[in-house]
C-alpha cells in the first residue's frame, strides 16, 4: 500500500498506515479448512513542493514501498527512509 499525503497531514498519513496495518493483521479468514491471515507493507509519501509531477510521487512511493518490502512485512516506511537508504549506498 501507498499513501500519499500534503506535508501538512504527514503525520495523519502515518497514523492512517498504522491503521490500515493493525486492520489487516487481525483479520483472518478460512478457506478450504485453513486459516489465513493478512500484512502488508506501507509506504507513505508526503506531496511537496519538491514533487513536481505524478511520476516522480510515483517513483518516490515507489523506491519507498520496496524499502518497506525488503526490511519485511509490516512496516511502514517513510520517503525520508527511502532517502536516507539511498544515500547511505552511496556512501
Amino acid at each position: 500500500f501507498v499513501i500519499v499525503s500534503p506535508v501538512i497531514l504527514a503525520n495523519k498519513g502515518l497514523a492512517l498506515a498504522q491503521i490500515i496495518l493493525n486492520h489487516l493483521h487481525d483479520f483472518q479468514f478460512h478457506w478450504e479448512e485453513k486459516q489465513f491471515s493478512l500484512d502488508a507493507s506501507i509506504a507513505a509519501v508526503e506531496l511537496n513542493q519538491e514533487l513536481f509531477s505524478f511520476d516522480q510521487v510515483m517513483l518516490l512511493a515507489d523506491e519507498t514501498l520496496y524499502l518497506a518490502k525488503q526490511e519485511g512485512r509490516g512496516l511502514i516506511r517513510t520517503q525520508d527512509d527511502s532517502l536516507r537508504h539511498k544515500a547511505n549506498q552511496r556512501e
